[in-house]
């Protein structure tokens, strides 16, 4: 007689890993420490070098509801996030970061509080540990980012799609919700709006948030039912060392690129234009460009090694985004006219003319 197929869980906690075997175990003792028991766990591991994953195996090889899964290669910190959710089962996708903590009732009250608003979107408070050796200025960022998603809900319980996409724009370069391991998204949330963006290094939470949270709306729960952990070998510290070109300028290049041309961010566009002005979003947009391209040629010119490392970040997103050259060439010639009219230059028209003639239209994206 054939065994009847398992049924698919309520939730899916999505756990990608890569060399993460330093707070794994603390991890996943918060996992199975739930006190909602209907869940899954599955493990994307992106190629670990320290055998994160047969760690894991042997963390939880009692446990019939986790499942361990080698990535064939390397997909990346956003590849893996997008691997487990189309790995996963369950209704509702519930991340938690190898090196982050669970609170026992946090499935519980999370998935209630989403059953009782309907709510395909719930997010909640989160504290924090801080290592060590992580300066007080990044202790500090977290604490306020923290006091500034409290504030932004204002003692609410729930904020409509519409809303939220008018208070995002009005503060465009704040995270209101967190990082993933606060969040409880039901799987038609990225049947809706599309998944992390991979192009994205740093800010890729972030930025499906106000995508998300401008079509669903967002259910807050005013209750620290998560931890996150900061400390210096963790992704986001590294890319604030080695590639603050790519993470500063040219991943807010790409948010207000999709914001100002991607049919995702339609809602986002509208709220901006109704708050600011048609124009405003894409001339944002222009001028983050051309601050990439400004950053680029300085540094290529004060040092030509780092420069030229650089130079790679700039032709990587260009060959995504061709509007990045576009309209950072745009932005020089805008900007000459302004100084033209001060001090008009033939000479110096002519050379804008010249480089903005060797670039083509840009596509759709």
């Amino acid at each position: 007689m054939p065994i009847a197929a398992k049924s698919a869980p309520a939730i899916s906690v999505c756990v990608p890993t890569y060399n993460g075997c330093e707070h794994l175990k603390e991890c996943l003792d918060s996992i199975r420490a739930q006190s909602f028991k209907d869940f899954e766990v599955v493990i994307c591991d992106d190629q670990s070098s320290d055998g994160t994953i047969e760690f894991a195996r042997e963390l939880a090889h009692d446990d019939d509801r986790f499942r361990f899964i080698p990535n064939p290669r390397r997909f990346g910190l956003v590849g893996n996030w997008n691997n487990c959710i189309a790995l996963s089962r369950g209704d509702w996708i519930k991340f938690v970061f190898q090196d982050d903590l669970l609170k026992p009732a946090c499935l519980e009250k999370m998935q209630k509080a989403a059953i009782a608003s309907n709510a395909s979107f719930v997010c909640c408070q989160r504290d924090f540990l801080f290592a060590p050796d992580v300066p007080g200025d990044i202790c500090s960022h977290y604490l306020e980012s923290a006091q500034r998603i409290g504030a932004f809900f204002a003692g609410r319980s729930s904020m409509p799609a519409d809303e939220y996409a008018g208070q995002v724009v009005a503060k465009f370069r704040d995270n209101f919700i967190g990082e993933p391991t606060c969040t409880l998204l039901h799987r038609s949330v990225f049947e809706r709006c599309g998944m992390f963006n991979p192009n994205l290094i740093m800010c890729c939470d972030y930025e499906f948030w106000n995508r998300a949270g401008s079509v669903t709306g967002v259910t807050y729960i005013p209750e620290v039912l998560a931890t996150f952990r900061v400390h210096s070998k963790s992704t986001s510290a590294e890319n604030i060392a080695r590639r603050g070109f790519r993470m500063s300028l040219l991943d807010w290049f790409i948010v207000l690129h999709d914001v100002a041309y991607g049919a995702g961010c339609r809602a986002l566009r509208q709220a901006s234009a109704r708050k600011y002005g048609r124009h405003f979003i894409g001339n944002e947009c222009r001028a983050q460009a051309l601050s990439a391209r400004r950053f680029l040629a300085k540094t290529k010119k004060a040092t030509p090694a780092a420069g030229a490392l650089l130079q790679q970040e700039w032709d990587g997103v260009a060959g995504l985004y061709p509007r990045l050259r576009w309209l950072a060439a745009e932005g020089l010639f805008l900007d000459f006219c302004g100084r033209a009219q001060r001090n008009f230059s033939l000479h110096g028209l002519k050379r804008v003319v010249r480089k903005i003639a060797g670039l083509s239209s840009p596509s759709s994206k």
